[in-house]
């Protein structure tokens, strides 16, 4: 996001120590690795006047994690399940709307549920959702409201494929209000979350918001995924 943005969550001396570092990297390194598309690498890169070797690098499923189920309880009872894996941003003063656009996510899962969708979140493995703060009461209180959604411990890497793979789609979706958000256009086009290699892990196709353009690009393709506009999710 831009400095002036992003220093009302942030100390502007650490933003510019952030930025300066990168900086340095990218005129000392050798070659910069990540999982950006090559093209947003190197308008990353030509922001610090930089042109240094680059390398796309996504992760990929683990052989020894994979674990593939038929077992679809969809198939018995026609209620869709979704899965979320990952960590959430609260919903609090130290996450404004601009630059955490993911705060949505209550809503978005409000409204996924009122429309028959089943929804079970998976925390990260080091993550006991019953001592989060105040924060994410909004999940506490759809898990009260709806038994088709549950706000789950988390499962660890080796045994997470086996502990979703029945279900019928791993998500990630929130409403992106271009009017709010302030997000740098480069980032919402390369975003490439990483939970999907998770999904893949339990042979499970993906939902992502379609702003988030080369990951729907990268998913669909590949055949695994489709991304939806954020504003298309009710």
């Amino acid at each position: 996001a831009d400095r002036r943005d992003m220093a009302a969550k942030w100390d502007p001396r650490l933003i510019d120590l952030d930025y300066n570092l990168e900086r340095f990297i990218m005129h000392n390194a050798d070659a910069i690795v990540s999982r950006y598309a090559p093209d947003i690498g190197e308008a990353w890169a030509k922001s610090h006047g930089a042109t240094p070797k680059y390398l796309e690098l996504q992760p990929y499923p683990c052989p020894e994690f994979i674990h593939y189920s038929n077992d679809r309880p969809s198939q018995r009872d026609g209620i869709i399940r979704l899965v979320h894996a990952g960590s959430f941003v609260p919903l609090d003063d130290d996450h404004p709307p601009a630059l955490f656009p993911e705060v949505s996510m209550p809503d978005v899962f409000l409204s996924l549920l009122e429309q028959g969708f089943a929804l079970d979140v998976f925390m990260p493995p080091q993550v006991d959702p019953e001592k989060l703060g105040p924060g994410y009461d909004s999940y506490r209180n759809l898990a009260r409201d709806f038994d088709t959604f549950r706000f789950l411990p988390g499962v660890s890497p080796d045994n997470f494929a086996e502990a979703i793979s029945s279900y019928d789609y791993g998500i990630l979706l929130f409403d992106y209000d271009p009017k709010i958000a302030r997000l740098g256009r480069l980032w919402m086009r390369g975003c490439m979350p990483t939970r999907f290699f998770s999904y893949l892990e339990a042979g499970l196709p993906g939902i992502v918001i379609a702003e988030y353009e080369d990951m729907t690009r990268f998913l669909e393709d590949n055949g695994v995924c489709l991304g939806v506009p954020s504003r298309d999710i009710s």
